[in-house]
């Protein structure tokens, strides 16, 4: 593509992956995977997002996913961001976790999204690798793997209550849920015998998403009508809600004055989130931010909203109250 453009539409399924920076771990044990995962659920109520799979590995991790409002950079914006503060906290570190931002294609709901499964859920034998082991030996690892929703799905364990499973099962053909199950470990295993690479070389290189021809055009006409858009419009970046109507909430919400807010004030923990959101939701950058709010520098903006990243990943109340900001936002009890 001539540029990074992420396709987003009500109803898209995504494949979705997050990688450490310079291939780092970014789960150290159990209780970062279930910090992860419980983060995930929380973020799946708020922006109505249904979680189809999931796989995590030591240095990176897989989501299949569908949003119905058109929100895949918010979810996984909060997702990330709640996740890297928790684990600098905890690890005593900060920076960069992650490389980048997540990488995403969109996925047919069709074939593909069957092959597409196979493909995450068999990271934990297959992965980056040449497989280890004989396939017995490798099966035994694929169902006994815990960070993953496999097992859920051939019915060993419990389904993690977070995972939408029928929209996959329903693609095996079968009709009672037994039977789907299954259909599905035979599928997923019969992998462990053979690689898919027509369905490896897809996911490598079609520029516009995971599926048939058809559905690539379509995913590169809406492309092409965005880009059109934007150039037309000379609009660098959507805004959800007015800069006004930002610190109206978060005025509201730590009781202060809105119109103090756009004064420099140093320490002032409510103005530190008025410039987070307003990065966020107001289509401002940083520097245009600042101005808004009464401060000069770009730089000045970026330390404070890092330090507000910083104290939020060890104070739970301060995320809490950040969220709460979010929230209403996002569900239009500001008007935006």
């Amino acid at each position: 593509m001539a540029r990074k453009m992420r396709i987003h539409y009500e109803g898209a399924i995504y494949h979705v992956t997050f990688r450490g920076v310079d291939r780092r771990v970014i789960f150290e044990d159990d209780r970062d995977r279930h910090a992860f995962l419980d983060r995930l659920e929380r973020g799946v109520e708020e922006q109505e997002v249904r979680i189809y799979l999931f796989c995590l590995m030591p240095n990176h991790l897989h989501l299949v996913l569908q949003t119905h409002r058109a929100n895949l950079s918010e979810f996984m914006h909060q997702l990330e961001t709640a996740y890297v503060m928790y684990f600098n906290w905890r690890h005593q570190r900060s920076g960069h976790l992650m490389q980048s931002r997540f990488w995403s294609k969109p996925v047919e709901n069709s074939p593909y999204l069957l092959r597409l499964s196979r493909y995450v859920h068999l990271n934990p034998v297959r992965g980056e690798g040449e497989p280890s082991g004989s396939v017995r030996q490798q099966t035994k690892r694929l169902r006994s793997y815990p960070w993953s929703s496999y097992a859920g799905y051939v019915g060993l364990r419990p389904q993690w209550g977070f995972i939408e499973e029928e929209p996959v099962l329903s693609l095996t053909g079968e009709q009672d849920k037994s039977k789907q199950r299954l259909a599905y470990r035979q599928f997923v295993e019969a992998g462990l015998l053979t690689s898919d690479e027509e369905f490896e070389y897809m996911m490598r290189n079609a520029p516009w998403g995971i599926g048939s021809e058809a559905f690539q055009d379509s995913i590169r006409s809406q492309y092409i009508k965005i880009i059109g858009g934007e150039e037309a419009r000379g609009k660098r970046k959507e805004a959800r809600c007015s800069a006004e109507e930002i610190a109206q909430a978060v005025a509201e919400t730590f009781g202060e004055q809105s119109d103090a807010l756009r004064k420099r004030r140093y320490g002032c923990k409510a103005q530190a989130v008025l410039l987070y959101l307003l990065t966020r939701y107001s289509g401002m950058n940083q520097q245009e931010a600042g101005r808004w709010a009464g401060i000069r520098s770009g730089a000045a903006v970026s330390i404070r909203i890092r330090r507000l990243q910083e104290e939020a990943g060890k104070n739970e109340e301060l995320a809490e109250r950040i969220r709460g900001v979010e929230q209403r936002l996002m569900k239009g009890n500001v008007e935006c």
